[in-house]
């Protein structure tokens, strides 16, 4: 793709450098200009205009990147078509491959095309417009005379910009362009924000009339508050490559217990009284994991990972039902689909962990079990090109144990399902 993209517009590079040799034989500090193709599309017969364009570059002493150095970059830094719209991507092309200007080629129609060129220093364009040409094309002097009239434009921008770059030089050094941040380079993504969490469990069980703890266990917990802290380090890229993300989160919560103690017995009727109390509680969910992100020229973004995580629920003071914990290793996935101007994301995932121990709280329901852990998400994701970025998602988990033996204080459960439901809404930054 990129091949017959580019091909194409080093044609019409060529064709204009050759129309007017001495406009941009010289470019900064009097060195030939160098000029490289970004992007074409909506050409065909790209061999035969890579061809015209080595030829006429060659003919004019002009200095043209090799399209071959070009592809070479940009499938060692993992880029893909889209990339090529990133003003950070085109000032690392240009900085490695020494271009001072890219050319960008789009035909609309058979009759319609627009020419686009861009300041490899800054990554902006500064000079685009469009040409309505026939329906046959354009004769090698016709394009000399419409290329021509390109370039003499084209230059007078360059100048009126170059003098307007002399008063700021030191407000705007080159540095500050061709930062990698972005899609170049190491990536960095911190996001915090509030979580609701809800939770249901239910355990049944083997009753005993000697053992009041004996039986079944339910236990229900309205959505409540908390925070979620989240931190994700793409060394290669953050569009393609290896990736870690590790997380934390509270929420805060007490749990009501109410206990009837029977103060008078009268025959087969008995009193009773309620006493009412707040029981320290506490969720906790910490994760680290190590993933893989592949994302394509549409921007859709596939990631592929394993997670260990540690959950856990405690109770203090409640002698029938303390909590649990699972300590697990999941694997999982996600995809990331754009919405709106590739600004809204939606995003969804699953992930299934078959390796899930209850920790210290495996005694809790009985003495062995076999726990299977399984989740999914749906989010929607705002990134801004700032590297600021807003979320909103919902998340639901379960798992489910199937228990033998005999637990604490004689407790014999058979299985239990214990489901969350978490809504996120998250603030972030990239860098």
């Amino acid at each position: 793709m990129f091949a017959k993209y580019t091909s194409s517009a080093l044609l019409f590079l060529v064709i204009v450098l050759a129309s007017t040799p001495f406009a941009i034989a010289q470019g900064f500090e009097g060195q030939p200009t160098a000029i490289s193709v970004l992007n074409i599309t909506g050409s065909d017969n790209p061999r035969r205009v890579l061809r015209g364009v080595e030829d006429c570059v060659d003919r004019m002493g002009l200095e043209l990147i090799p399209y071959s150095s070009m592809l070479g970059l940009i499938r060692s830094r993992g880029f893909t078509e889209s990339d090529l719209k990133d003003r950070r991507v085109i000032v690392e092309l240009g900085d490695r491959l020494g271009v001072d200007y890219f050319f960008n080629i789009e035909f609309f129609s058979s009759t319609h095309l627009e020419i686009d060129v861009f300041d490899a220093q800054t990554g902006r364009s500064f000079w685009r417009k469009g040409f309505r040409v026939s329906q046959r094309g354009l004769t090698p002097r016709q394009w000399d005379g419409l290329l021509d009239r390109i370039m003499r434009e084209v230059n007078d921008a360059r100048d009126s910009q170059a003098r307007g770059r002399d008063s700021m030089e030191h407000a705007s050094p080159r540095s500050a362009d061709a930062s990698t941040n972005g899609t170049i380079g190491p990536s960095f993504h911190v996001s915090v924000g509030t979580i609701a969490l809800n939770r249901n469990f239910a355990a049944s069980g083997r009753a005993s009339i000697d053992n009041p703890l004996t039986g079944g266990i339910e236990y229900r917990l309205g959505f409540v508050p908390g925070f979620s802290l989240n931190g994700t380090v793409s060394p290669f890229s953050k569009r393609r490559g290896v990736g870690f993300a590790m997380g934390y989160e509270r929420v805060f919560f007490r749990t009501k217990q109410r206990t009837l103690t029977v103060v008078a017995a009268q025959g087969n009727s008995e009193m009773t009284t309620e006493t009412v109390s707040l029981l320290d509680s506490a969720y906790h969910n910490a994760y680290a994991s190590i993933f893989y992100r592949h994302t394509n020229r549409s921007d859709i973004e596939f990631t592929g990972g394993l997670t260990g995580r540690m959950t856990q629920f405690s109770i203090d003071g409640n002698s029938e039902y303390r909590g649990v914990e699972y300590r697990e290793l999941s694997l999982d996935a996600k995809g990331r689909i754009p919405m709106i101007h590739r600004i809204l994301f939606l995003s969804l995932g699953g992930s299934v962990a078959p390796l899930v121990s209850l920790g210290d709280t495996s005694g809790e329901l009985g003495k062995n079990d076999e726990t299977l852990g399984l989740s999914g998400v749906l989010g929607l994701d705002l990134r801004l090109e700032s590297g600021l970025g807003f979320g909103a998602e919902a998340t639901y988990a379960n798992y489910r144990s199937e228990v033998n033996g005999t637990g604490r204080d004689g407790r014999m459960i058979d299985t239990a399902l214990d489901q969350y439901i978490s809504l996120r809404f998250l603030a972030g930054f990239t860098y």
